[in-house]
């Protein structure tokens, strides 16, 4: 996706508050925004953060492929194995430089791996340089694609919707871009102070909640449960042993 895709996916999207979709734009290759300024009768908790993401220009935005593999052991009990690949231009990877003598530098690359039982649609990990670039900015990453093995060994792509697409860009420029550019923790820690943060973009996509206070799953989160949740070969089927929780992020030190 180029920033004109990005921009064009709260633009164009009914869910997207209207002070966003206002200030939100592209610029010689760059995603831009003009200022989020709701509605004076709206008070908003995400404007600080998204607002912050860009006034302080240390991001950047892309799109993201996960691959989610989960095994099951004659118990049923089931383990996680995801990793989350930013996409970069040829040959481009993300990581650290590390000084390794008074005048030589080296390399290290990064890899975002994640054993949570949960369908990560975005992570924003921190600053990064990468082997071509030694500036460090925030890694806003959008996952647009998830391969996923379920425990009966059959594979199945997953493309992400255009609203679980903006809602994670909402989530993860606002609450983490935003909060790490302002040096706060954006650990999504389900405290009832973050979560005041978190469900209120939840709630502009996937309202309304249930009894429990619970939105329902992204379209692709139930997709993906139901995939996982075919037995194995010659095995007896265990409701509920394969699934996981949907995720719109993933912060530093852990996805959530």
């Amino acid at each position: 996706m180029s920033a004109a895709d990005f921009a064009d996916a709260l633009k164009k999207n009914p869910n997207v508050p209207a002070a966003v979709k206002k200030a939100i734009g592209s610029k010689k290759g760059s995603l831009t925004s003009g200022g989020v300024k709701p509605e004076k009768d709206k008070q908003v908790l995400y404007d600080e953060g998204f607002n912050k993401a860009f006034t302080a220009g240390k991001s950047e935005i892309t799109t993201a492929k996960s691959r989610i593999k989960v095994t099951q052991d004659k118990s049923g009990k089931t383990a996680w194995d995801q990793v989350v690949t930013p996409d970069m231009a040829k040959g481009e990877a993300p990581g650290d430089w590390r000084r390794t003598s008074a005048e030589g530098k080296e390399f290290s690359p990064a890899t975002f791996h994640s054993d949570k039982h949960e369908v990560i649609y975005g992570w924003t990990p921190g600053a990064f340089s990468t082997n071509k670039r030694e500036q460090q900015l925030i890694l806003v990453m959008i996952v647009t694609e998830i391969e996923v093995t379920n425990p009966a060994g059959d594979t199945k792509v997953f493309k992400t919707s255009p609203n679980e697409i903006a809602e994670t860009m909402m989530h993860e420029i606002a609450l983490h871009a935003g909060f790490q550019s302002a040096r706060k923790n954006d650990a999504d820690d389900d405290s009832p102070s973050r979560n005041m943060y978190v469900n209120e973009i939840e709630d502009f996509f996937r309202g309304p909640r249930d009894s429990s206070g619970n939105v329902p799953d992204n379209q692709t989160t139930t997709d993906i449960k139901a995939f996982l949740a075919q037995p194995k070969p010659g095995s007896t089927p265990q409701p509920g042993k394969a699934g996981g929780s949907a995720s719109g992020s993933g912060s530093t030190p852990t996805p959530k």
